[in-house]
Formats: structure tokens, C-alpha cells, sequence
């Protein structure tokens, strides 16, 4: 089943967030078919070191660094 099939296919996200609940709302919408691409500081995202799960909630976004803020944030719905 392709991305048309879900209730967020081709929705495009910018997240700027870090923590738990965060994590788990992108996790959430990664499975309902969003892209949602994460900007990290570049010190990285500090709560992969508090969280045992966090890199499971993280799994399915997108990473990229500071410096494409600018360039997806021209090109995304949310």
C-alpha cells in the first residue's frame, strides 16, 4: 500500500522539537504517512541519552542539519 492510502500521505513536516511527547506526536504521524524531517541542534538532541525508547519513537524521521531549516521549512505543509 502505497502512501495515498494513508491519512497523511504526502503531508510534509518540519520538526523543531525535542522530548518525549514530541517524539512520540512524530512517531505518530510517520505512521499515519507523514515526512517529517527533524532539525537537530548541533550538539544533537540531548534526550536520546535520557530515553531508552527515544530512538524507537524518533525511527521513520528524517534528520537534517541547522543549516536546511530554511530550504524545508519553503517546501513543507506543517
Amino acid at each position: 500500500m502505497g502512501d495515498e492510502h494513508l491519512l497523511l500521505g504526502k503531508l510534509k513536516i518540519v520538526d523543531l522539537s525535542m522530548g518525549m511527547a514530541s517524539a512520540l506526536i512524530a512517531k505518530f504521524l510517520v505512521e499515519a504517512g507523514a515526512e517529517v524531517t527533524c532539525i537537530e541542534p548541533q550538539s544533537g538532541d540531548p534526550f536520546y541519552d535520557y530515553y531508552p525508547a527515544y530512538a524507537a519513537w524518533r525511527a521513520g524521521v528524517r534528520k537534517a542539519p541547522p543549516g536546511e531549516l530554511e530550504r524545508l521549512w519553503g517546501a513543507a505543509d506543517a
